[in-house]
């Protein structure tokens, strides 16, 4: 046997190793929700998503006073309105408009990837929502009957705004609350028109 010609057993092993490092590099490509990177989704070197592998002081970052280790903290960053996933939903006062907008953009470095804006409005019974993508990403306005339950829904309304200046508009017939949320995006981008 030829003693440079590398036997059976180091080729798969090689190649098997040669898959897990490919994976590996794979792995630290894609963020938290199988996000690119590009997106926003928390990665060691991002210098602003909470706990990162290279902050100086333990992954407490200035703007939001948590290091993001624990879900119990005092001081989660949330401010009055505001969910822990960094979604703002104080209801915004909208009542006496005859149409409201609502634009998708992405997300500042202290949101989700996408958001709804204003995603949380009060509206009065008759007032049209307008939803529009402003942002040029693929999204969705899915009504459904509880916010926390944001897979299936659309008994009130399911629409796709699939391109930027796409448009979807609603009247907001009875009093009550109508939660939404974006199909693709549902793990954190939705809302809520409050009807007065």
């Amino acid at each position: 046997m030829d003693e440079r010609a590398p036997s059976r057993r180091r080729v798969l092993a090689g190649a098997a190793s040669g898959s897990a490092v490919a994976l590996v590099a794979l792995a630290g490509c894609i963020g938290e929700n199988g996000a690119d990177d590009a997106d926003g989704g928390a990665d060691a070197d991002d210098a602003d998503d909470g706990a990162d592998a290279d902050d100086a002081d333990g992954g407490a970052d200035a703007d939001d006073g948590n290091d993001g280790s624990d879900p119990g903290d005092a001081d989660d960053g949330a401010d009055a309105g505001e969910a822990e996933n960094g979604i703002d939903e104080a209801f915004v006062d909208t009542t006496g408009e005859d149409v409201v907008t609502v634009e998708t953009r992405e997300g500042a470095e202290d949101e989700p990837n996408f958001v709804f804006d204003p995603a949380f409005v009060t509206v009065d019974a008759g007032t049209t929502i307008e939803w529009v993508n402003a942002d040029g990403v693929f999204h969705t306005v899915t009504s459904t009957d509880d916010i926390d339950d944001r897979s299936g829904g659309g008994d009130e309304f399911d629409a796709a705004i699939s391109s930027e200046g796409d448009t979807f508009e609603w009247e907001a017939d009875e009093a009550g609350t109508q939660p939404y949320y974006c199909s693709p995006h549902a793990g954190f981008m939705y809302g809520a028109i409050e009807i007065e």
